[in-house]
């Protein structure tokens, strides 16, 4: 029964996921402009506007099939790619020549040996560090290579933000044997997950797969991590996506300019003492992790209206307009106070949907304990997915984290 049940939905997933091949992803030119439309959106959320790559240097450290890269290029950047894959290494070739109008080299090496005499204006690493023998020695190589007020974009995991990822290959590990048992195990525990990976990463289901359960090797970083190495080559952090938030920032609204001019520890707003960061609290059961502050909004616009009035009343004066009416002054004044003393709390941390989800993940894990044939296993494992609220589902926590630092 299990079997033919399993047969039946692997043959149903297999037929959403249109395997696409990233050797004729650009073959339609519209969908070639599409694709670099949507990088350079994807660089103005990390503060980063087209202009700046304009003849400038750049070099993309594990660039795959150049897929990435050549949105950079089309943006007026001189690419140096560095990829180890001979197949993904012949495929930038192919598509760098068919879309490039800039200057461009493409070296088929390993990223721990290639050397170069030059530094560069920017320096990519997507998606690759977390991959290999030594994440953080591959993060000060990028770094190296960088000139002084130059930009590194490095998108790497997170620890919290994958933590669902690194739950769904724990569960893959304890019923598979094989690279075939976790290739089809997946599309049966996972296929809402899967279905937005292929969608929004460009990539075919079993690169998913290969990328996020086969591949041996995923070492993650926390921000602080991050942060530690950056400042140790005198990179300042510049930008974030998904945006990084300090609690200390929400706690203490004191101006950040001012703490960095006067904390030398401090990567502008992010201390490297610093370990609390709100944003790795909500990535861990980051699904529709959402704060319900609707209330909260509301007391805030009555507030900011008596905020307006306030000011309205004293702004231009001078000599001769330096009459104001008093009574209203003090009238909006004690408003204003009113409103302030009976704002409520406001929610950092959606507490309903974190116990729902530590519920469901004390049930996976009793499940995946409990001694029982590995049929009936994969049974219960199938329905409890179908039936979980919280756990896998929509984002399952952040996949890849960007930041963007400055050399200064």
């Amino acid at each position: 029964m299990i079997k033919r049940n399993k047969d039946q939905i692997l043959k149903s997933v297999n037929k959403i996921y249109s395997e696409q091949n990233p050797s004729t992803y650009f073959r339609n030119y519209n969908k070639f402009k599409t694709y670099v439309a949507n990088r350079e959106k994807w660089c103005l959320k990390l503060k980063l506007h087209k202009r700046i790559f304009n003849n400038s240097s750049l070099l993309d450290l594990g660039s795959g099939t150049g897929q990435n890269t050549i949105g950079f290029s089309i943006m007026g950047a001189n690419c140096t790619l560095v990829e180890y894959d001979k197949k993904s290494y012949i495929k930038s070739l192919k598509l760098f020549k068919k879309f490039s109008k800039k200057k461009y080299k493409i070296f088929n090496k390993d990223i721990f040996k290639f050397k170069n005499k030059n530094k560069f204006d920017f320096v990519i690493s997507n998606g690759v560090a977390h991959h290999t023998k030594d994440p953080k020695k591959n993060i000060e190589i990028a770094c190296k290579f960088l000139k002084k007020n130059g930009f590194i974009i490095l998108g790497i995991g997170n620890s919290a933000g994958f933590f669902q990822r690194a739950l769904q290959r724990y569960v893959l590990y304890k019923v598979s044997n094989n690279n075939e048992d976790i290739n089809n195990y997946s599309k049966l525990f996972f296929p809402e997950h899967l279905k937005r990976s292929v969608k929004f990463s460009g990539r075919t289901i079993n690169e998913v797969i290969a990328d996020t359960y086969i591949n041996p090797k995923i070492e993650t970083f926390n921000i602080s991590n991050i942060l530690k190495i950056f400042s140790k080559h005198k990179i300042d952090f510049y930008s974030s996506y998904p945006e990084v938030k300090n609690i200390e920032n929400f706690l203490e609204p004191v101006e950040t300019q001012f703490k960095s001019i006067n904390n030398k520890k401090s990567v502008y707003n992010l201390k490297l003492s610093q370990n609390m960061f709100l944003s790795e609290l909500q990535w861990l059961s980051l699904t529709n992790n959402k704060i319900n502050n609707k209330h909260f909004y509301k007391q805030f616009k009555k507030l900011s209206i008596l905020n307006n009035k306030l000011t309205k009343l004293i702004n231009n004066k001078n000599t001769t307009r330096h009459k104001i009416n008093s009574n209203i002054f003090l009238k909006f004044l004690l408003d204003y106070k009113r409103r302030i003393l009976s704002i409520s709390k406001v929610e950092l941390i959606n507490k309903k949907h974190n116990k729902a989800f530590i519920n469901e993940l004390v049930t996976l894990l009793k499940l995946l304990e409990k001694k029982q044939k590995k049929h009936n296993k994969v049974k219960k494992l199938i329905k409890f997915f179908k039936k979980s609220k919280t756990l896998f589902k929509l984002y399952c926590g952040v996949g890849i984290n960007y930041f963007v630092g400055i050399k200064t």
